[in-house]
């Protein structure tokens, strides 16, 4: 799933599935037709760009990475590693 957040002042966050043909946010009555590519790091879901986005900010480390989220070196490898499966699969 991927949100595209509009510049406008308290706009809402529209939710679409990738490729779509056509996104809208019903309370300002945005439309957007037609046929949408999204990058690959926008197809990974919240949880993984929000991962992905925080390794970039650590700088790749992994020590911060495990600090950050709790968790150990091989569990930080192995999602890194499953991530990149993704993006090499879409």
């Amino acid at each position: 799933m991927n949100e595209w957040v509009s510049q406008r002042p308290n706009a809402p966050i529209v939710t679409v599935h990738s490729p779509s043909h056509a996104w809208s946010a019903a309370i300002c009555g945005l439309t957007v037709q037609g046929e949408v590519e999204v990058a690959a790091l926008g197809q990974l879901d919240l949880e993984d760009q929000v991962f992905v986005t925080a390794f970039l900010r650590s700088h790749g480390s992994i020590k911060r990475m495990e600090a950050l989220f709790g968790i150990s070196y091989p569990t930080v490898k192995n999602r890194l590693n499953r991530i990149v499966n993704n993006l090499d699969a879409s």
